[in-house]
Protein backbone atom coordinates (compact mmCIF):
# COMPACT_ATOMS: atom_id res chain seq x y z
CA UNK A 1 0.00 0.00 0.00
CA UNK A 2 2.84 2.40 0.83
CA UNK A 3 4.49 1.69 -2.56
CA UNK A 4 1.22 2.45 -4.32
CA UNK A 5 0.89 5.81 -2.53
CA UNK A 6 4.55 6.61 -3.26
CA UNK A 7 4.06 5.75 -6.96
CA UNK A 8 0.94 7.95 -7.10
CA UNK A 9 2.78 10.89 -5.53
CA UNK A 10 5.63 10.39 -7.98
CA UNK A 11 3.24 10.28 -10.95
CA UNK A 12 1.51 13.48 -9.78
CA UNK A 13 4.86 15.25 -9.29
CA UNK A 14 6.06 14.16 -12.74
CA UNK A 15 2.77 15.27 -14.32
CA UNK A 16 2.98 18.66 -12.61
CA UNK A 17 6.61 19.09 -13.73
CA UNK A 18 5.78 18.24 -17.36
CA UNK A 19 2.72 20.51 -17.37
CA UNK A 20 4.80 23.38 -15.99
CA UNK A 21 7.48 22.82 -18.66
CA UNK A 22 4.84 22.71 -21.40
CA UNK A 23 3.18 25.92 -20.14
CA UNK A 24 6.56 27.69 -19.95
CA UNK A 25 7.42 26.54 -23.46
CA UNK A 26 4.14 27.88 -24.81
CA UNK A 27 4.38 31.20 -22.95
CA UNK A 28 8.01 31.65 -24.08
CA UNK A 29 6.75 31.33 -27.67
CA UNK A 30 4.50 34.40 -27.34
CA UNK A 31 6.14 37.84 -27.56
CA UNK A 32 4.86 41.40 -27.84
CA UNK A 33 5.57 42.70 -31.34
CA UNK A 34 4.19 46.25 -31.52
CA UNK A 35 1.53 48.63 -30.32
CA UNK A 36 -0.20 51.78 -31.52
CA UNK A 37 -2.98 54.17 -30.52
CA UNK A 38 -5.50 55.74 -32.85
CA UNK A 39 -7.64 58.67 -31.71
CA UNK A 40 -11.13 58.09 -33.11
CA UNK A 41 -12.98 61.09 -31.72
CA UNK A 42 -11.77 63.93 -29.52
CA UNK A 43 -14.41 65.72 -27.45
CA UNK A 44 -14.07 68.53 -24.91
CA UNK A 45 -13.93 66.20 -21.87
CA UNK A 46 -12.76 62.89 -23.37
CA UNK A 47 -11.32 61.05 -26.34
CA UNK A 48 -12.35 57.79 -27.93
CA UNK A 49 -9.31 55.64 -28.81
CA UNK A 50 -8.42 52.31 -30.38
CA UNK A 51 -5.34 50.53 -29.03
CA UNK A 52 -3.78 48.01 -31.39
CA UNK A 53 -1.51 45.40 -29.75
CA UNK A 54 0.34 42.88 -31.92
CA UNK A 55 1.71 39.61 -30.57
CA UNK A 56 3.97 37.06 -32.26
CA UNK A 57 3.07 33.41 -31.61
CA UNK A 58 6.02 31.17 -32.51
CA UNK A 59 4.23 28.06 -31.22
CA UNK A 60 3.01 25.36 -33.64
CA UNK A 61 -0.55 25.72 -32.26
CA UNK A 62 -3.08 28.55 -32.03
CA UNK A 63 -3.32 30.10 -28.54
CA UNK A 64 -6.77 31.30 -27.39
CA UNK A 65 -6.97 34.51 -25.34
CA UNK A 66 -10.24 34.77 -23.44
CA UNK A 67 -9.55 37.86 -21.34
CA UNK A 68 -7.19 40.82 -21.19
CA UNK A 69 -7.37 43.56 -18.59
CA UNK A 70 -4.84 46.36 -18.34
CA UNK A 71 -4.29 50.08 -18.30
CA UNK A 72 -2.92 52.67 -20.68
CA UNK A 73 -0.32 54.52 -18.63
CA UNK A 74 1.30 57.95 -18.99
CA UNK A 75 4.14 58.95 -16.65
CA UNK A 76 3.04 56.31 -14.16
CA UNK A 77 -0.59 57.43 -14.13
CA UNK A 78 -3.47 55.29 -15.39
CA UNK A 79 -5.28 57.23 -18.09
CA UNK A 80 -7.52 54.51 -19.54
CA UNK A 81 -8.67 50.99 -18.69
CA UNK A 82 -8.12 48.42 -21.43
CA UNK A 83 -10.34 45.37 -21.62
CA UNK A 84 -10.71 42.78 -24.37
CA UNK A 85 -14.32 42.73 -25.61
CA UNK A 86 -14.28 39.09 -26.75
CA UNK A 87 -12.03 36.08 -27.23
CA UNK A 88 -9.10 36.25 -29.67
CA UNK A 89 -6.98 33.49 -31.21
CA UNK A 90 -3.23 34.04 -31.61
CA UNK A 91 -2.58 32.16 -34.86
CA UNK A 92 0.35 29.74 -34.85
CA UNK A 93 3.68 30.94 -36.29
CA UNK A 94 2.36 34.41 -37.09
CA UNK A 95 1.62 37.89 -35.74
CA UNK A 96 -1.92 38.63 -34.55
CA UNK A 97 -3.19 42.15 -33.83
CA UNK A 98 -5.68 42.68 -31.03
CA UNK A 99 -7.90 45.77 -31.22
CA UNK A 100 -9.15 47.30 -27.95
CA UNK A 101 -11.52 50.29 -27.89
CA UNK A 102 -11.44 52.61 -24.89
CA UNK A 103 -11.93 56.18 -23.70
CA UNK A 104 -9.61 58.72 -22.08
CA UNK A 105 -11.24 61.20 -19.73
CA UNK A 106 -9.59 64.64 -19.52
CA UNK A 107 -11.20 65.38 -16.15
CA UNK A 108 -11.01 63.23 -13.05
Amino acid sequence: RFKCVLALIGAIALGAFLLKKLAKGISDGITFDSGSIKFNEIRSLSASITVLLSFRNDNPIDIPINAFNGYLMYSGARISALQLSGPVNLKSNSITSIQINSNISFVE
